[in-house]
């Protein structure tokens, strides 16, 4: 329907007449319950953002409502802080009274759903702050995709040629045989083993105690002397801790010796007549965590039988006849036979000719015989 175009001049007429200021007018527009559920409100509210904008974008009422907006927005952000921080909040960590479990509950993934719930704004608007420019996003991905592109070209090749040029134990070797047959190969390896040496290299010198109190004075970090105590408790904790799995019996341990140069950041005459090479010995409890009971460890007396009634010694034949039987498969191949088959096939396929490469997709993964299962154990 086409409105009269003198419609809205009559209407400001009649607001001046009536003494209505435009503010009361707009505001009593959504206050009266006959006139907020009317259509022409409900589509005012649908197309709120025009309006917005038109106010955003004029000369005369910008300046305003920048202010208005930024003044708005820095409060909500500063209450979703002051929300966030509050002690029931669950970002205070009392870093003197830390403990290892403590430590295990404080995740990434834990801090950024409670920043999430309790702060959306203010991460919303670090993420848009810290994310970069699209394009060159883009770039970036298309770049990557490039290089991908030409490693697979001459992947097959560049292996061969690597293998054939290193020492055998070498760790440039160990890395090329991480590396999966699908997956990518490292873009270089010199770099990523020398990024390695540098990064333990890195982690093996301690920060100076000078730096750690500049760290601690300007806010980005706790006092020294809360760090210390810090590692003396999660020491202590560590101690009763292994006391209790000692004491439980079923646990494995390993020993280990580890040489290290330790190196002096202010070098002096006595220092420099000291051989720098320390010597350790390091170990490790593994918890038995695949189920084991103290009997099953009980076997001292089977042991003291043993000593004292020796069996007689086995022959070659009783071992061969206490054996399972190999069943064949149906090409009568037995299970050793089986994996030799597929071994050779596996290296003609990654190893040999180009030509076999092409079957790389139908080798599969040998046939499984009495698999032990793996249970994963942590230190």
């Amino acid at each position: 329907m086409q409105s009269d175009p003198f419609a809205f001049y009559t209407a400001f007429q009649v607001l001046q007449q009536n003494n209505i200021p435009y503010e009361n007018f707009l505001r009593r527009s959504f206050e009266e319950t006959s006139i907020a559920s009317s259509p022409e409100v409900e589509n005012l509210v649908k197309g709120i953002e025009n309006v917005l904008d038109l106010f955003l974008f004029n000369k005369r009422t910008q300046p305003a409502v920048e202010s208005w907006i930024r003044g708005r927005f820095t409060e909500k952000l500063k209450l979703q802080l002051a929300d966030a921080s509050r002690v029931g909040g669950g970002f205070h960590f009392t870093a003197k009274d830390v403990t290892a479990e403590k430590l295990k509950e404080t995740t990434i993934q834990k801090l950024e759903n409670g920043i999430k719930d309790k702060a959306p704004d203010v991460w919303h608007l670090v993420g848009e702050l810290l994310k970069s420019d699209p394009e060159v996003i883009r770039r970036r991905h298309k770049a990557r995709e490039e290089r991908e592109k030409t490693r697979k070209r001459g992947k097959g090749q560049r292996k061969r040629k690597k293998r054939g040029n290193i020492a055998e134990g070498d760790d440039e070797l160990r890395v090329l045989d991480i590396v999966d047959s699908d997956e990518d190969e490292p873009e270089d390896v010199e770099e990523q083993l020398e990024e390695r040496w540098r990064t333990q290299i890195r982690m093996a010198c301690g920060v100076p105690d000078q730096a750690r109190k500049f760290i601690a004075q300007i806010g980005l970090s706790v006092s020294v002397s809360t760090i210390n105590l810090m590692v003396k408790n999660l020491s202590a904790e560590a101690a009763a801790e292994i006391r209790r799995l000692g004491s439980t019996f079923l646990v494995s341990y390993g020993y280990d010796n580890w040489d290290f140069l330790l190196r002096h950041s202010t070098p002096t005459w006595e220092t420099t007549r000291k051989d720098d090479l320390e010597h350790l010995s390091t170990g490790a409890i593994f918890p038995m965590v695949h189920g084991p009971s103290l009997a099953d460890l009980d076997y001292s007396d089977f042991l003291w039988n043993l000593q004292k009634n020796p069996p007689p010694p086995a022959t070659i034949a009783d071992i061969a006849a206490q054996m399972p039987p190999e069943i064949p498969n149906e090409n009568g191949l037995r299970p050793r036979e089986q994996f030799i088959v597929w071994k050779f096939l596996f290296d003609l396929v990654n190893y040999g000719p180009t030509y076999f490469s092409q079957f790389k997709a139908q080798l599969g993964e040998p046939e499984e015989f009495e698999c032990i299962p793996v249970i994963k154990s942590h230190e």
